[in-house]
């Protein structure tokens, strides 16, 4: 009966460890620049880097920048260029007129190439606008 209790934990224990691996990743920092200018930045070198550079893991997808933000936060988009109308598969957006709170999120994060994803934006961020 001990066996059975301490085989159970094990499994338990297994199963948790496995659902901690698919917890979203999420970016976030401050910056030391406004909203504005961090994503201004972030979306040339995303442009640049990314998509002018014809990065293959971008090449099914478009760069929709939302800089102009009544809500004062202004946004990338990264959509399916089969369907742009449709939930955007990478979300940066950051809020705040001095320090800036830059946050991104999404399905690309998630991805085989979301660590290296996540290092570009947080590169950019720090206003290094050098691709890898």
């Amino acid at each position: 009966m001990n066996r059975a209790r301490v085989a159970m934990c094990i499994i338990v224990v297994f199963a948790l460890s496995s659902c901690a691996n698919n917890t979203p990743r999420i970016v976030t920092l401050r910056t030391d620049q406004s909203a504005l200018n961090t994503m201004e930045h972030i979306s040339n070198a995303a442009k640049h880097c990314w998509f002018n550079s014809h990065d293959t893991k971008f090449r099914h997808y478009l760069l929709a920048p939302e800089l102009q933000s009544y809500s004062g936060r202004p946004r990338i988009l990264i959509v399916p260029d089969s369907a742009p109308g449709e939930r955007p598969v990478l979300v940066i957006e950051a809020e705040g007129e001095m320090s800036a709170k830059l946050s991104a999120y999404g399905p690309l994060l998630n991805g085989r190439d979301g660590k290296v994803i996540a290092n570009d934006i947080v590169h950019w961020a720090k206003r290094t606008g050098k691709c890898r």
